[in-house]
């Protein structure tokens, strides 16, 4: 039998694929990436939110810089270290739960605070409702509603009565 090569065999060379060139037994892999649409389900959870200043333009923000949300008609009034707030066009009914992760909580029906800004709890005058003190340079007095009292003091560590 006469062969086509010369009579030379082929040995230690791998069979190449058809398409690629490569040889067949050797795999090309690449790490598979696993992308999840939600990044709450794999615990990256965005550290800035959007403020709608108007219907055509959104600010950016770090809510670590602010320091409290207040109601003001229908719209939200966003309290930074600086003397003038962002009003957000949305109720603070809309806004309050986008903070909520990060560690605001309602204290009353106009007020959501973030809780790593709170310098000060107090009985107010009268003896039967409490207040807040905020750090400076905001050193905001807030009142707290008495079905909001429980909720702020387990966000801030206390359990129990």
């Amino acid at each position: 039998m006469v062969s086509m090569n010369g009579g030379r065999r082929r040995v230690g060379r791998p069979k190449t694929s058809s398409f690629a060139r490569r040889p067949a037994r050797a795999v090309y892999r690449q790490p598979v990436r696993v992308v999840t649409r939600s990044w709450y389900k794999a615990g990256m959870a965005p550290r800035r939110l959007l403020i709608h200043i108007s219907r055509s333009e959104h600010r950016v923000l770090d809510p670590d810089d602010v320091y409290y949300l207040r109601a003001r008609g229908g719209e939200t009034e966003v309290r930074l270290r600086s003397r003038t707030p962002f009003v957000d066009v949305r109720p603070i009914g809309e806004v309050a739960p986008l903070f909520g992760p990060f560690g605001f909580v309602r204290i009353h029906r106009e007020h959501a605070v973030n809780i790593g800004r709170v310098r000060l709890l107090r009985l107010q005058a009268d003896g039967r409702d409490w207040e807040l003190k905020l750090e400076p340079p905001v050193n905001k007095v807030l009142a707290i509603a008495r079905d909001r009292l429980a909720r702020l003091r387990a966000a801030l560590g206390e359990y129990g009565g």
